[in-house]
């Protein structure tokens, strides 16, 4: 089943700006049709509209992705259940906070809410107070980069006045951009197909100010969609079968994961790194505490604890005999605060080969 093009912008039509990933406003589209009419667009739906089930006003446990290193891996999953590339789609998988808009206030993924923290973006969704939705709480800085710590360092923030002025000290904006929704005009849409979902939020969600859509590709665009929304800070590709409904569960319950259904392919980096220190985490784990080296001087960037009882005994043994040692790590980002920290990094292996003095921090993390 081939989503209509309408919904599949070509991104190679024009230079990728942040404004690419996100859907045109409703005005720009032309759709007239009503929730209750679009059964009729997307293969195999139910024959009449299901009775209205109580809204979905509150938070919910949502739907996990299934991450994979390679596209091989979907390719495994699409033979396997017997689907086809066109039975994909393609998202920027953007880089802030998962968060719930759900009876015209927002919630964290956990069911913290965070309406009086983000004024601007809760008068956008106020209107919709009969929907649910699900989108990424995104901060975009001045150079036009998602960047999620800084979303964190507002969110995060207990008191809401102080996370406010916080806010509105920012150089940058936030944005809020719905990439589905559990619930529209009074009514659950989850069990429709994604496409069918896609039709509706289109038709019903009027984005302006800081409220926007996300745009889907066409699956044999994912790597352009890949490469240019990691270039503005995103946070790899989500791939989503246009088919499939979306599931949730009551919150407090676990995230339901389902195979064939969304996928993600995040960005992964590596490098070279000292461990110049162990320790025991709270758990009892062995952290490898890790820096590199900036004109001669060691400067500390993180800990990681993802090591195997194998891994452990090595590190313990390499730091007995040797002192500071090299390891390789990969991680999927790094900040400027603290000076080159890692986002979620792992240990690959060791590095005997190298010297302490060849694991140098690149200049544009320099403190």
């Amino acid at each position: 089943m081939i989503m209509p093009q309408r919904m599949l912008p070509s991104v190679k039509s024009s230079r990728y700006t942040q404004q690419d990933a996100v859907a045109p406003p409703a005005a720009e589209r032309g759709f007239s049709s009503r929730i209750t009419m679009r059964f009729v667009l997307y293969g195999e739906p139910p024959k009449a509209p299901p009775a209205a089930p109580p809204l979905i006003v509150a938070p919910v446990a949502l739907m996990r992705l299934v991450e994979i290193d390679d596209i091989g891996e979907l390719e495994s999953d699409m033979d396997r259940l017997e689907l086809g590339p066109e039975d994909f789609g393609a998202e920027t998988k953007f880089n802030g906070w998962l968060v719930q808009a759900a009876g015209g206030r927002l919630w964290s993924r956990r069911g913290k809410e965070l309406t009086a923290k983000f004024p601007d973006i809760a008068a956008a969704v106020a209107p919709y107070a009969d929907a649910h939705l699900a989108g990424e709480l995104v901060y975009w800085t001045p150079e036009g980069r998602m960047d999620e710590p800084t979303v964190t360092t507002v969110a995060g923030t207990k008191d809401p006045a102080e996370a406010v002025a916080k806010l509105r000290a920012l150089p940058g904006r936030f944005e809020y951009v719905v990439f589905d929704a559990l619930a529209l005009e009074g009514r659950e849409i989850a069990p429709l197909p994604t496409a069918a979902r896609r039709e509706a939020i289109l038709e019903t969600i009027h984005p302006e100010g800081p409220l926007r859509i996300s745009a889907i590709y066409p699956f044999s665009e994912w790597e352009g969609v890949y490469e240019q929304g990691v270039d503005v800070g995103g946070d790899g590709v989500v791939f989503k079968n246009l088919r499939a409904p979306y599931l949730w569960r009551p919150l407090g319950k676990p995230e339901p994961r389902p195979v064939g259904t969304w996928y993600k392919l995040k960005p992964v980096s590596t490098d070279d790194f000292v461990v110049y220190q162990l320790a025991r985490g709270p758990k009892g784990r062995l952290l490898l505490v890790f820096g590199q080296f900036h004109e001669g001087r060691l400067v500390p960037i993180g800990q990681v604890d993802n090591l195997s009882s194998e891994d452990e005994a090595e590190a313990i043994e390499r730091m007995k005999k040797e002192g500071p040692f090299v390891v390789e790590l990969e991680f999927q980002g790094r900040f400027p605060e603290p000076p080159g920290a890692l986002q979620h990094p792992r240990l690959l292996r060791f590095r005997p080969d190298k010297n302490p003095e060849d694991a140098v921090l690149p200049d544009r993390y320099a403190p």
